[in-house]
């Protein structure tokens, strides 16, 4: 009965171990390279509150008929949810640049109907590293530096971080702007990133503007900045009996 009892002790033992391990492993869950985009609205609380009803159901529209599905076109996974934002993933900085350029340009297209001031932009930011992938989430490191990168983000544009920088290379037609070595919240070393506009459109062509008669006109002609965005054509009237004095 002692060797029956103890051998029925050590079969208990010995699946409680296997027991033990797995759960070891699912805590630790999967740890792999990948390209981690965060995502969230600008302006989301003053958005909300000017009108929630409308706002919810126009992010829940951009989300459903536009981000999601560009995501998963770029072999990409939606793995966070914020109310304002998301996170996602993919297997290159590549993919999911394409992805965050098509995403910028379709929600610019879409909401540009809108009143300027209610109109939903978001700001995004790639980084490249290893990630921890479990229970459908996503932690590490690198999550946390996706998240701080991306507040600051012009809207409709594009953090990258030098890791993600490094691996995309030099896209034609893309300006990037660096932002140098940055002091990151609750992050002991700096963190070197870059940014970019994605959602502009392309510029239209230059229109003649008529003079009108008797008086010198000058024409100041849209021009492009990457931190202000697009600004107003303007022209102004000059006299020709304005003189300056210094």
């Amino acid at each position: 009965m002692a060797r029956s009892g103890s051998a029925v002790y050590n079969r208990a033992n010995a699946c409680n171990e296997r027991a033990a391990f797995v759960i070891v492993v699912d805590r630790q869950g999967e740890r792999r390279l990948a390209a981690v985009l965060a995502a969230d609205v600008v302006g989301y609380v003053r958005l909300m509150e000017a009108d929630e009803e409308v706002i919810l159901a126009r992010l829940i529209a951009l989300r459903e008929q536009i981000i999601d599905p560009i995501v998963v076109s770029h072999q990409g996974h939606v793995v966070k949810n914020t109310g304002d934002g998301f996170f996602a993933t993919f297997d290159t900085v590549r993919a999911a640049f394409r992805a965050a350029g098509e995403m910028q340009s379709r929600v610019h297209a879409r909401e540009e109907v809108h009143d300027a001031k209610g109109r939903i932009a978001f700001r995004m930011c790639i980084n490249l590293c290893e990630v921890i992938f479990q229970s459908g989430d996503i932690y590490g490191d690198g999550v946390n530096i996706a998240a701080r990168l991306q507040q600051l983000g012009p809207p409709g544009g594009l953090v990258l971080s030098a890791a993600a920088r490094e691996q995309l290379g030099s896209p034609p037609g893309i300006v990037l702007q660096d932002l140098g070595e940055l002091k990151l919240k609750n992050l002991a070393r700096p963190v070197r990133a870059f940014t970019t506009q994605l959602d502009a459109p392309a510029p239209a062509a230059a229109i003649p503007m008529p003079l009108p008669s008797g008086r010198p006109s000058i024409a100041v002609m849209p021009f492009r900045n990457l931190q202000e965005g697009p600004t107003t054509p303007i022209s102004r009237q000059v006299s020709p009996k304005t003189s300056c004095r210094r």
